[in-house]
Parts: structure tokens; sequence; C-alpha cells
């Protein structure tokens, strides 16, 4: 009986409009190999007009005395543990005849975000509204600080870092409504070397009880006084 080849099509070519540059990582990472030379020809740069906003520190600033001034947000956050977690500038709420700002609050003690909207700018801002949402925002810069300093300062961390460890830190509270961990404000803290794509040691760290949760390692310095 005559044996027949099976054979597979070959795969289909990506049309040059849905191919994408290279991604450019710096500094270099020594685990993860060149990206391979892009085929896209013919592209065409789009010239736009930069839009110069205050920076996210000014606005916060500006905006700060004038919000924990307000009867609604005293109340909200009397007696709470509470962060800034940042503010921005809006462009397009169209419906608002003044320009619009937008401060991020979070409560440690109710786990609950509250967005403060304010309109006008320099010294005529005023809180329009004040919304409870549902949600876990990025992590702030104080809370990365805050997240790596208490990681750092743990007991079970400290024998496996090493000099020129750097850290890094991500939100990682629960999405899931249900799960018995969903709103607490986590974040995973990585500590290794700058070249390497993944950390040596990783920590959870909840920002909440301001404590460690779990810690995952793979320290050649453990690893040698175990020899």
């Amino acid at each position: 009986m005559e044996k027949r080849r099976a054979s597979l099509p070959r795969p289909p070519r990506v049309p040059p409009a849905l191919q994408e540059f290279p991604a450019v990582i710096e500094p270099a990472l020594r685990d993860i190999d060149d990206p391979p030379e892009t085929t896209i020809e013919g592209f065409q740069l789009v010239e736009s007009q930069r839009v110069v906003l205050p920076a996210a520190t000014e606005l916060v600033d500006a905006s700060r005395e004038v919000v924990f001034a307000d009867d609604r947000v005293r109340r909200l956050l009397a007696g709470k543990r509470h962060a800034v977690l940042g503010a921005s500038r809006l462009l397009d709420v169209k419906e608002w005849e003044a320009p619009a700002s937008l401060l991020l609050l979070y409560s440690y003690t109710d786990e609950r975000t509250y967005r403060v909207w304010l309109d006008g700018e320099g010294g005529d801002l005023r809180v329009r509204d004040v919304e409870e949402v549902d949600q876990q925002p990025p992590v702030s810069d104080e809370e990365i600080k805050r997240a790596i300093d208490i990681a750092r300062a743990a007991g079970d961390v400290e024998p496996h870092l090493a000099d020129g460890f750097e850290a890094t830190a991500l939100l990682a509270s629960s999405v899931e409504p249900g799960d018995r961990h969903y709103g607490r404000r986590r974040v995973a803290v990585g500590f290794g070397p700058p070249d390497e794509r993944l950390p040596r040691v990783r920590v959870l760290v909840d920002l909440g009880a301001e404590e460690v949760l779990a810690v995952d390692a793979r320290s050649e310095r453990l690893e040698e006084g175990q020899r």
C-alpha cells in the first residue's frame, strides 16, 4: 500500500499594514533574543502638536488644599488611613465649560477609591463632585516606595538580596468580586539584577496592613549557604 504524506499549508504572511516595529528594550536583557529585522516599508511619520499640561505633582499640590477643605471629602476620610494617588487634567469633558481636573484618593480603611472632580484652574479651583468607585487604580510613586521599603525590611527577605539588585513593583490586587482578598491594596515587589527579565526575589506586600504576605526566592546566596 502506498503511503501518503501529510502536508500542512504554509502559514499566511502578515500583511504589511499589520506588522509592528520591534520593541526597544533599554537596558537590554540578556535572556531575550534580539528582535528580528522589520520589513515595514513605506511608513510615514505623522506630525502632531504637543499639548503641554501641568505635571501631576503640580496638580496634586494645587488641588490638595481645596480637596481636603471640602466637607464631603472630610466626612469620607475622617479618621481613616488614606493616600493621594495622583491627579490629571482632563481635556475631553465637553459638557463642562471650565477646565476640569481629577484627583484620586484611596482609603485603606474602607478599601475604596474616591474620584474628586474639580473645575477651574489656578487659584479658582473648586470641588465639583466626589464619586466612590470599586476599582484599584495603579500604584502611585509614594505607594511603590512604601511597598519596596516594607519588602526590604522583612526579615525573611533580606537574606536573599544582593548588591546591585534593583526593585520593581506592580499592583497585584484580586480583580474578581467574591474573592476573599478582593479589594485589598496589594503590591508584588520584585528584586533582581537589572539585566535579567525575571526577578530573583518576589514579595507580596499588603499596603493596607503594611505587612509582607509571601516571599518567593531563587537566591544564589541562600543556595551557597546550604552547600
